[in-house]
């Protein structure tokens, strides 16, 4: 997945209905530490996804049950192996922002994403929140949820 479609979606997201997005520096500091760990993922650049968690971190995931994902994880290491293996399992990923929310230490991302997933070749449609909390300038904390499209248009 090319990481640079995603990136100018997530800063137009982060100007969106905000009369000073340039006076915000500290979310703008948090949001950009996320780009930079999507495009990190997105390029399987893993020293580089490792240089945006806090040691500690943690995730915990909820999916449905046809997705294939470890759903709790913490430390950097252990992360970076089970996002490795979750993005391995899915193919195809096109994804959509739909919208974003910064706030101190929070970034909340919701975004719609089709693709399909690898061992059963079955497509899939989802909309998905992230929230990205931080401990300094690194990610402590991922909280995922993942929710078919069905009805959605």
């Amino acid at each position: 997945m090319d990481p640079a479609p995603l990136r100018l979606a997530l800063e137009a997201a982060f100007a969106a209905d905000d009369p000073a997005p340039p006076s915000r520096a500290r979310e703008a500091q948090r949001l950009a530490a996320v780009e930079r760990l999507i495009a990190a993922l997105a390029g399987q650049d893993f020293a580089a996804v490792k240089a945006e968690l806090d040691p500690g971190v943690s995730i915990e995931i909820h999916a449905p049950p046809e997705f294939p994902f470890e759903r709790r994880i913490s430390g950097s290491e252990r992360l970076v192996e089970t996002l490795t293996a979750n993005f391995a399992a899915v193919e195809q990923q096109g994804v959509e922002i739909l919208g974003l929310v910064a706030q101190g230490d929070a970034v909340v991302l919701t975004f719609r994403e089709q693709g399909r997933l690898r061992e059963t070749g079955a497509p899939y449609d989802v909309h998905t929140v992230m929230e990205f909390r931080f401990a300094g300038d690194r990610v402590r904390h991922i909280r995922e949820m993942i929710a078919p499209s069905t009805g959605m248009a």
